[in-house]
């Protein structure tokens, strides 16, 4: 038997991402054509150089939310981070696709068009997709 088989068929369905270089603009992949230009590539170069790359960052983020709430003028507690729109998506999809009465599976609701992540991350809860 293969481990495959262990993979929930909603999962298993959803279509194998497709690399779209060269496609134009990709608005729903947050993709652009355009790269970045040669004085930014070097600025990030530089800022990067003065990093601590080879250690984990804080998990909670602190500073980043505090810096965020302070110029949004906002409490930092309502600040959530994440490494990506992505694992941001996953996470609001797991603390949120709760069941409700007479329910077999939670239900998210998104809109259409949307990012394909949406639909692959309230389908990894288990969760119903509402496309609307």
């Amino acid at each position: 038997m293969s481990w495959l088989s262990n993979i929930r068929d909603e999962i298993r369905s959803l279509p194998t991402p497709v690399p779209r270089s060269g496609q134009g603009l990709c608005f729903d992949a947050n993709e652009s054509p355009y790269g970045i230009g040669a004085e930014v590539a070097a600025e990030l170069g530089r800022h990067l150089s003065t990093l601590v790359l080879n250690r984990y960052p804080e998990s909670t983020a602190e500073r980043l939310r505090r810096q965020i709430a302070s110029e949004l003028g906002v409490d930092a507690d309502g600040v959530v981070v994440g490494s990506g729109t992505e694992e941001l998506t996953r996470l609001l999809c797991a603390t949120f696709s709760k069941l409700k009465p007479r329910e077999t599976r939670p239900r998210v609701a998104y809109p259409l068009p949307s990012p394909a992540s949406y639909r692959v991350a309230v389908l990894s809860q288990g969760a119903r997709p509402l496309e609307m």
